[in-house]
C-alpha cells in the first residue's frame, strides 16, 4: 500500500482510535445495570434531574456505528479505483461518518449548556436559551461544512439573513410612508 493518500491513512488511524472507544462504550452499556442513572442537581422547587444512563449510551453506540458503517465504504477505495460515482459516493459516506461523530459534540453540548440552565435563575432562562440554540445552530452548520468539506455556508447564511433583514427593513419603511401618504390622501379629501 505504498503511495496511499496521507489524508486517508489519517482517517484509518482516527477510525482505528473511535472504534476502540465504541468498544469501551459498549463494554460500559453491558456491564452497567439497566437503571444506572445520574443526577444533576437544578433549581428549587426540584432536587435534581434523572438522567438514566442505558438510553444514553444506545445512542452514542448508533452514532458510532453509524461513523463505522460509513467509514467502511470510504475506505473501499479499491472496489471501483476508476468509477467516479464510486469515489463520490465514498466522499458522500466519509462525511456522513465525520458527522455522526459531530454529533457526539452536539450531545454533549446539549448537555452542558442544559444543566448549566438549570442553575441560573428563571428572568435570564430565555436569553440565555437564545443563545445556547443560535451557539448549538452554528455548531451544526460548522460540522457540516467540516463533514463535507463546504467551506463558507455559515458566512453565506450570515450574509443572506443579514440582508434578508436590510430587505425587510425596506419594506417596512416602504409600508409605513404609504400608509401615512394614504392617510394624508383621506384627510385632505375630508377636508374638501
Amino acid at each position: 500500500m505504498t503511495g496511499a493518500d496521507p489524508s486517508l491513512k489519517a482517517e484509518e488511524r482516527r477510525a482505528l482510535v473511535l472504534l476502540g472507544l465504541l468498544a469501551v462504550i459498549v463494554g460500559l452499556y453491558d456491564k452497567l445495570p439497566a437503571d444506572s442513572f445520574v443526577n444533576f442537581p437544578l433549581n428549587s422547587p426540584f432536587p435534581h434531574l434523572t438522567i438514566l444512563v442505558s438510553p444514553l449510551l444506545l445512542d452514542l453506540i448508533g452514532l458510532w456505528v453509524a461513523y463505522g458503517i460509513s467509514m467502511f465504504f470510504y475506505f473501499s477505495d479499491d472496489w471501483f479505483p476508476e468509477s467516479k460515482t464510486w469515489n463520490e459516493f465514498r466522499m458522500v459516506c466519509h462525511g456522513a461518518g465525520l458527522l455522526s461523530i459531530g454529533l457526539l459534540l452536539v450531545i454533549g453540548y446539549i448537555t452542558v449548556f442544559a444543566e448549566i440552565s438549570f442553575l441560573l435563575p428563571s428572568s435570564v432562562q430565555d436569553p440565555y436559551w437564545i443563545l445556547a440554540t443560535t451557539g448549538e445552530f452554528v455548531l451544526v452548520l460548522y460540522l457540516f461544512e467540516a463533514s463535507f468539506r463546504q467551506r463558507g455556508m455559515i458566512r453565506r447564511g450570515a450574509r443572506v439573513w443579514v440582508s434578508s433583514i436590510a430587505e425587510l427593513g425596506r419594506e417596512l419603511n416602504s409600508g409605513i410612508v404609504d400608509a401615512l401618504e394614504a392617510r394624508k390622501e383621506r384627510k385632505k379629501k375630508k377636508g374638501e
